[in-house]
């Protein structure tokens, strides 16, 4: 490796060039001229190092390949569309998913894995265990659950809900007029057990009480054991939550009649006229008119159309002839 030259050095050598291409005739149009002076210019500066120079070239070709290998085997990746006033950076870049993304820090994405993650509001209404089925579990799995499933009954005594395939609408409808949590509650489950399609889901203690504390999210764990726990952590469609029935209830109880909402919006009008039986036939007349004279339009110009489709035919009838005779 040659010795680095100083700038000291290099300002001497570069004085030197200038020496000895000054006066020169015809410096920018002879290229004899410029040849010679840009042989000085090399001879003057410091020679690249030959192993940076293959260094670098190795760093390119290994790059190049990288850019060709992902090319051929990259997947087709389609960027999320953001929509209105939503934050990028809330979003995950599908190109960094795929390992793809070469925007680095100015990517208007987000580059955080978790940032999905955090996006998502857990869903209390589907047991995230129901991927694993029975069909994965061996002899010895399968020995254990009905081990451990008898044994374990009482002391984990699940949570009985039943749910019938009437819809939850018609059942809110039915217990408009009850008054108290408790009493809704025993109306719902009598009406479910009316049924004949009713159904008995076995829910668990643990999993409902901490949806009813709203403890429940991405990292609790069951105290059963989320795997090993026999019981579902999911409700039925249509379940109540004891807080949603108190809020349900006093939406009811706050609720206006409809006669009281009519008298606050006519209340609010600023003016108004009184209404008379010569006033309301006065503007029935005048709708009358306007559906009539609107149905008028609307026949008149079916008929033009009409008129305009059978002149078209007639001349097309008219130049086949002509061609044929």
């Amino acid at each position: 490796m040659p010795p680095k030259q100083s700038k000291a050095e290099i300002a001497k050598k570069q004085k030197i060039v200038e020496d000895k291409t000054f006066g020169l005739k015809n410096k920018n149009k002879s290229k004899n001229v410029q040849k010679y002076v840009q042989s000085l210019h090399q001879n003057v500066q410091p020679k690249p190092d030959p192993s940076k120079l293959a260094a670098k070239k190795k760093k390119e070709e290994e790059k190049a390949r990288e850019k060709e290998l992902n090319d051929l085997f990259k997947i087709a990746v389609v960027q999320p569309k953001v929509p209105v006033g939503v934050d990028p950076k809330s979003i995950l870049c599908e190109f960094f998913k795929a390992g793809q993304c070469a925007k680095g820090f100015k990517c208007k994405f987000s580059h955080d894995l978790n940032v999905q993650r955090k996006g998502e509001k857990i869903d209390i209404f589907s047991d995230k265990r129901d991927e694993g089925t029975m069909e994965d579990w061996d002899q010895e799995t399968l020995e254990k659950v009905v081990a451990s499933k008898g044994k374990e009954y009482n002391q984990n005594k699940p949570t009985d809900i039943v749910c019938s395939h009437y819809p939850f609408n018609r059942i809110h409808q039915c217990c408009a007029a009850v008054t108290s949590p408790e009493l809704l509650g025993v109306y719902i489950v009598s009406f479910c057990l009316q049924s004949t399609k009713a159904l008995v889901f076995k829910v668990c203690k643990h999993f409902l009480e901490a949806v009813e504390k709203k403890q429940y999210g991405w990292f609790w764990v069951c105290p059963n054991g989320n795997k090993e726990c026999h019981y579902r952590h999911a409700l039925p469609p249509g379940y109540i939550l004891k807080s949603q029935m108190k809020a349900l209830l006093e939406e009811e109880a706050n609720k206006l009649a409809i006669e009281d909402e009519i008298e606050d919006q006519r209340g609010k009008l600023k003016t108004t006229t009184p209404m008379t039986t010569d006033l309301f036939m006065e503007w029935k007349r005048k709708k009358m008119e306007e559906s009539e004279s609107g149905l008028a339009a609307q026949r008149a110009e079916r008929a033009k159309n009409d008129r305009m489709r059978r002149m078209r035919s007639t001349t097309v009838k008219k130049n086949q002839l002509t061609r044929n005779l």
